[in-house]
């Protein structure tokens, strides 16, 4: 498949996958020799969980092993059954067991036939309604529950969602594919994100009170953009010639850049999966009835058509990369230059230069009326 003109190895895509599975299953063997022993009581699916992800990449002390794969026994665990499994809360009191469902609180037991848990229409992808320990390690302040994030941005996520299956369905099949879990959340400090530490899970911030559904397309392509590089960069020495956690400064960037090369690599990939899909909508929205959502989208596409040229430049003959690094170096290259050529009649006259780091249409249209 391709995402612009970025070509997308299936086959190696899959290859990797395979690859990180077998990763976390080795950690899980090494930690959990006991409980290794009986796999053929867990699921395979059990060694996609994002929280499985965390608990042996990130913090071990938080949720308990027996809460996360609990949901993934082909045996009823009569612990569970019994609320005797051992389990940790989130700071609403909500204990989160993947596969199962919530136990709050407030109740004794499971809210419904699933649960309480809640999927993305049509997909497989569920929607946090606690708030997980990840985002707590990076901002202790965030409190608003992400269950009430849902109700409140239901309509532009869903219509986000029912957009991108239409006007980019390989790449929102991709999404389905590599993406397990969405949270919403809010915070004035922590930016959306998606990492291998909790793998499989793609956290927005929902920071603007009217976010639209051309903000979701934008960050979804962003995040899960992340999560699909993060499989096809397995083997990060098979694309760098240099540690992946090396400064671009140290080798001869921007001064103030304290970014690492394998962080401004992602970027490029994410800036195009971003670019893909803003062209995908506006190729496919009426000018006249929805000219606000258009603007939002046109700079929105010129932020990141200029953020890209910056980090194109930056990555530039430092001797980064591999022989395959040099092949994604291109294709990135190429995906500027054509949402350059097609945009920059119309987005040369746009004002970013009170923009933020992310994006704020608020921003925009306060420097855009002046």
């Amino acid at each position: 498949m391709k995402i612009i003109d970025f070509d997308l190895d299936l086959p190696f895509f899959q290859q990797n996958r395979h690859l990180l599975r077998g990763m976390l299953r080795s950690l899980f063997e090494t930690g959990y020799p006991e409980m290794a022993n009986q796999q053929a009581l867990l699921q395979e699916s059990v060694f996609d969980e994002p929280l499985l992800y965390y608990h042996l990449l990130g913090s071990q002390a938080y949720y308990p092993i027996e809460q996360i794969t609990a949901g993934y026994k082909n045996v009823n665990s009569d612990a569970f059954e019994s609320g005797k499994l051992p389990h940790a809360k989130d700071i609403h009191g909500r204990a989160y067991f993947p596969g199962i469902g919530y136990r709050d609180a407030a109740e004794n037991g499971l809210s419904d036939k699933n649960g309480g848990r809640e999927w993305l229409d049509g997909t497989g992808i569920e929607l946090y309604k606690f708030i997980p320990n990840i985002i707590l390690d990076h901002d202790p302040s965030v409190s608003y529950c992400p269950s009430s994030l849902i109700e409140d941005y239901r309509n532009a996520l869903t219509q986000a969602i029912e957009k991108m299956r239409l006007i980019t369905p390989e790449f929102f099949e991709l999404i389905c594919a590599c993406t397990k879990n969405i949270c919403l959340f809010r915070s004035d400090s922590l930016n959306s994100f998606a990492g291998i530490t909790q793998h499989g899970t793609c956290f927005i911030n929902v920071v603007e009170a009217d976010s639209s559904e051309v903000f979701f397309i934008d960050d979804l392509s962003h995040q899960c953009g992340h999560i699909i590089f993060n499989i096809l960069t397995a083997k990060t020495e098979d694309f760098l010639n240099f540690d992946k956690d090396t400064y671009i400064r140290d080798l001869g960037g921007f001064d103030v850049d304290d970014r690492k090369i394998y962080s401004i690599f992602h970027g490029l990939f994410t800036y195009s999966c971003i670019l893909g899909a803003l062209d995908a909508y506006l190729e496919n929205t009426d000018a006249e009835e929805q000219s606000l959502l258009r603007l939002e989208a046109l700079a929105r596409l010129g932020f990141y058509i200029t953020k890209m040229f910056v980090d194109l430049e930056n990555l530039y003959g430092k001797n980064l990369f591999t022989p395959l690094g040099e092949t994604y170096y291109a294709a990135f290259i190429k995906n500027y230059q054509r949402m350059y050529d097609k945009y920059h009649t119309v987005i040369k006259t746009f004002p970013y230069a009170n923009q933020p780091y992310v994006f704020s249409f608020e921003q925009f249209l306060k420097d855009y009326a002046q």
